[in-house]
């Protein structure tokens, strides 16, 4: 995963465990590991309660605009092109999103 940062890759990694085999402790470092490095990394998660593990966390609808509805179809991000939202997004060299397989995949598809 580094080694792909490092290159200016733009890839994507999924990484699955079950609970209690140290994936908030992998994101934490490589999220550390990053930021000592100078990069913007944004640590986001799919509820609330993922999000608390980690020192300034976000949830996926507030960190990309996403509206909760009651439907979940035809979702579109509220963030404006030209917003300091969008910018730090663009200049963002990780986004690390936890628990991932549980969003609805309107809201996914509202990101990509």
């Amino acid at each position: 995963i580094l080694t792909s940062m490092a290159q200016c890759r733009n890839s994507f990694f999924f990484v699955e465990q079950c609970p209690g085999h140290g994936k908030t402790f992998f994101i934490k470092a490589i999220s550390a590991m990053l930021h000592a490095q100078g990069e913007i990394v944004l640590i986001i998660g799919s509820s609330a309660l993922c999000t608390t593990a980690y020192d300034c966390g976000c949830t996926a609808y507030h960190m990309f605009g996403i509206p909760v509805t009651d439907d979940n179809v035809n979702l579109h991000s509220s963030i404006h092109p030209h917003s300091p939202c969008t910018d730090l997004i663009c200049n963002t060299t990780a986004i690390i999103w936890d628990e991932l397989p549980s969003i609805n995949r309107a809201a996914w598809e509202a990101v990509n």
